[in-house]
């Protein structure tokens, strides 16, 4: 139920804005905000997609983010944010979209097979089936100061943690 009120109040909130911009004004290349701490922007050269925070479970967050640029590159980042540990585990994949990753082959795509299998809520997981599929995999600590979106989703979702 809390969610239904923050999404209506979103929607309120939208319209209010749309209302107050003019048809011709150009809203390209402003971010606009996604629920769960995530935004979208899209300007004439790129396209830049910061995905609602999702609640992994035993204190873990998920980020994901992609961005597409108009030459064609594709970038797909998912980061592990253990909340309470203050460790993050990042994957990253970069292609073009004339040597896209075959079906399935996305970083998308092994965050959503670890997800259904259950093994999304540790770090070395993510890192061992990254580095498997060939991915880029940087770990390391992450602080609240450092990184306003792991302090934005550990706060929301696991705010015992006390995330500071």
């Amino acid at each position: 139920m809390k969610l239904m009120k923050f999404s209506a109040a979103a929607v309120f909130a939208g319209l209010a804005l749309a209302a107050c911009v003019p048809e011709e004004t150009d809203t390209s290349g402003v971010a606009q905000p996604l629920a769960n701490c995530g935004r979208v922007a899209t300007s004439q050269m790129a396209a830049y997609t910061e995905a609602p925070i999702t609640a992994e479970g035993s204190g873990m967050i998920g980020i994901g983010t992609q961005q597409q640029t108009a030459d064609g590159s594709v970038m797909q980042r998912f980061s592990l944010v253990d909340c309470s540990a203050k460790t993050i585990t990042r994957v990253q994949q970069d292609w073009t979209l004339a040597s896209a990753p075959a079906a399935g082959g996305t970083v998308q795509d092994m965050v959503s097979r670890l997800r259904q299998a259950g093994r999304l809520t540790a770090s070395n997981q993510l890192a061992r089936e990254g580095q498997s599929a060939g991915y880029e995999v940087v770990q390391g600590r992450v602080d609240a100061t450092g990184n306003p979106r792991a302090r934005c989703g550990c706060e929301l979702h696991y705010p015992d943690l006390l995330w500071q």
